[in-house]
């Protein structure tokens, strides 16, 4: 198989699980930016998402670090030359 190596910038979804928050609070942290910038190798694509290895072995030819993100969430994606 061969690896594509990539570069993808993406929009998390974020949950903030610490104490209590009025709406005002909450409001503000939802504004916060959650935009993830990131580099793996590109194990398949669909109409739906991408999905993406963060390492790859060549000795055991596996994948390590898995990440499925939805093509809604992508912000820029460029495939890459090593």
């Amino acid at each position: 198989m061969k690896q594509i190596p990539i570069f993808i910038k993406w929009v998390d979804a974020a949950n903030l699980d610490k104490g209590w928050h009025n709406l005002e609070s909450a409001i503000k942290w939802a504004q916060t930016d959650q935009t993830i910038l990131q580099y793996g190798f590109l194990l398949n694509e669909t109409e739906d998402y991408v999905l993406l290895a963060s390492a790859f072995s060549s000795r055991s030819d596996t994948f390590k670090s898995l990440f499925r993100i939805p093509k809604g969430w992508i912000l820029e994606m460029r495939k890459l030359r090593l």
